[in-house]
């Protein structure tokens, strides 16, 4: 909804919620095998990997069932992505309404503070999703964003007892059953970067998805450097 004349802006019915390396929540076109689960009934709802954090309905037992929020999490940002984990791998869906309509309207500004800087908020929240729910795929988080190993994620034994007490299936479950269109790979060996150590190179792709490898100094920030093998 526009924050000054309140008018209500139609969302698109065709994309879904999913997220990239760094653990950001991206809207994504909805993949066409979901199309034809639906059987091109636009009305139906869809079932979504995962979901904005602002608005969404549940019921109250089985929120508290699930173990509610992280109260281990901080301020804003990543809860999202924690409780759609968490949701589909402990036994529950996602949906998206198309027939249900919500007016937002957002903020030109955050009301409150980020306690040592966003991004230190933010990766501490991030961190505690990878370390709970991810378990090998969290390393495609910390090569793509090294810094949040220098972030404290806090005392997360107590969420990865929730998850053992409600015998939650794999990440890699996660991966191959509501989200094969994720950029990880769940079959992947090893993760790392391909150096030459007398010369201190590193394979480099120089942010480009087409075109030939180059060598560059090996900085140890993930990213362009980063390469695994199957």
């Amino acid at each position: 909804m526009d924050d000054d004349t309140f008018e209500y802006v139609t969302a698109s019915d065709t994309t879904w919620g999913g997220f990239n390396w760094h653990l950001n929540f991206r809207w994504y076109p909805v993949p066409k095998r979901e199309m034809t689960r639906r059987k091109g009934d636009r009305s139906s709802p869809i079932q979504t990997p995962t979901i904005a954090g602002g608005l969404f309905a549940i019921d109250r037992q089985f929120f508290y069932d699930i173990g509610s929020y992280d109260e281990g999490m901080q301020v804003w940002g990543g809860e999202n992505l924690e409780i759609s984990f968490r949701v589909w791998m402990c036994g529950g869906s996602l949906e998206i309404h198309p027939c249900s309509r919500v007016g937002h309207v957002f903020r030109k500004q955050t009301p409150y503070t980020f306690p040592g800087g966003t991004a230190k908020v933010i990766h501490h929240n991030a961190a505690r999703t990878a370390e709970v729910w991810m378990d090998r795929y969290k390393q495609f988080f910390y090569k793509m964003v090294p810094s949040a190993r220098n972030v404290d994620p806090g005392d997360v034994s107590e969420r990865r007892q929730l998850r053992s007490n409600l015998q939650c299936k794999s990440f890699e479950w996660y991966l191959r059953n509501v989200y094969p269109e994720a950029p990880l790979p769940y079959d992947f060996i090893s993760l790392g970067s391909i150096s030459n150590t007398d010369s201190n190179k590193c394979f480099d792709t120089m942010a480009k998805k087409d075109g030939p490898v180059m060598l560059q100094s090996c900085h140890g920030s993930g990213g362009n450097q980063v390469s695994m093998s199957f």
